[in-house]
């Protein structure tokens, strides 16, 4: 079983075991839930979490707490993105609707035209600094890149 060496408080060491660990952090997930949902007042965050404020002071010292942290609000990243995705479809057809509405005052049809160029132009952008960047990483990682057309 892994052991990772921790140094209590006063200079103490002791071993800690993946079990150990992985108990940690599930005590640790509703605290940094909380800095999430409620990050403005550690009073808050603790009342949520259910646990004192001194207890998420301590939390906020240790290290795997802010791993913990970084991963939550990496959940909360992903789950508003595909979010985001879903309803981007139906923004798309909203969008449409309305710059093929003749009856549509003409400022709004041109409105929706320029809001929909803007975004194509900048979802044409990330995407091509996406494959650059998976480019760049796979020659990094020794990954023969494939044969595909260079984009602008």
């Amino acid at each position: 079983m892994a052991r990772s060496r921790i140094i209590l408080a006063g200079g103490e060491n002791m071993d800690m075991t993946e079990p150990d660990k992985t108990r940690q952090r599930v005590r640790w997930l509703p605290a940094a839930v909380a800095m999430m949902q409620a990050p403005t007042t550690l009073e808050a965050a603790a009342s949520s979490a259910g646990c004192s404020v001194r207890t998420l002071q301590r939390y906020l010292d240790e290290p795997g707490f802010r791993e913990v942290q970084a991963e939550v609000e990496q959940a909360y990243v992903e789950a508003a993105s595909q979010r985001l995705l879903c309803l981007s479809h139906q923004a798309l057809d909203t969008l449409a609707a309305i710059i093929a509405d003749e009856s549509a005052p003409a400022a709004v049809r041109v409105r929706a035209c320029l809001g929909l160029l803007a975004e194509a132009l900048r979802y044409r952008e990330v995407a091509s600094l996406d494959r650059r960047l998976r480019r760049m990483e796979d020659l990094l990682n020794g990954i023969e890149p494939a044969n595909t057309p260079r984009s602008g």
